[in-house]
């Protein structure tokens, strides 16, 4: 997925097509969309959205089949299997130093 979102950072696309909503049910959404040809391929992505206090929001996004909210659920149970919950907690707070360096 990392891939996927680099080779769409590195294409220069700033907009995607709608496709569809593909259904509205007790206050959730599946909204379809698709990538202009990167490297002649569309990528699909998708988003679900939940109605909450008359807004809609965005809680997880797919690209290519592949949902973000359960890359990182499977990636953090792995953790937790392994180093345990501080073993987690310990990897989050090096993911997020690494990150604000890079960003300063």
């Amino acid at each position: 997925m990392k891939a996927t979102i680099r080779q769409l950072g590195r294409s220069g696309c700033d907009f995607i097509e709608h496709v569809g909503l593909l259904g509205v049910f007790l206050g959730h959404c599946l909204v379809a969309m698709v990538t202009p040809p990167v490297k002649f391929k569309r990528i699909p992505v998708s988003y679900k959205m939940k109605l909450t206090d008359g807004e809609w929001y965005i809680y997880d996004v797919i690209i290519e089949n592949v949902s973000l909210v359960s890359n990182y659920r499977n990636l953090y149970a792995a953790i937790i299997k392994s180093s345990g919950l501080n073993g987690l907690l310990n990897q989050l707070e090096l993911d997020l130093n690494r990150n604000t360096q890079v960003g300063q």
